[in-house]
């Protein structure tokens, strides 16, 4: 059987999928892969840098991160929640 990268087979998604459930192996991964995209998103302008929040609550046991970056287009969410899916930029 003949497997395409761009047409990926049932077990190529699997293993792609076990792949990054491995990768994070503690929760701080996710954290720290969150922080990351947050701080990829933020871009240097005329007007100055971006700013990213990082708010810990340790009562509800939360963490939100938020940032002032570009953002995705609402058109772009569906192709990015498929397996392989990415954005370009």
């Amino acid at each position: 059987m003949k497997h395409s990268f761009l047409q990926p087979d049932l077990s190529q998604i699997r293993h792609q999928i076990r792949q990054i459930l491995v990768s994070y192996s503690h929760e701080w991964d996710i954290v720290s892969e969150l922080v990351q995209n947050a701080v990829d998103a933020i871009k240097v302008t005329d007007e100055g840098c971006g700013h990213i929040s990082l708010v810990v609550d340790a009562s509800t046991r939360t963490i939100e991160i938020a940032d002032d970056g570009i953002g995705i287009d609402p058109t772009e969410i569906y192709s990015l929640l498929r397996p392989f899916g990415t954005r370009a930029c």
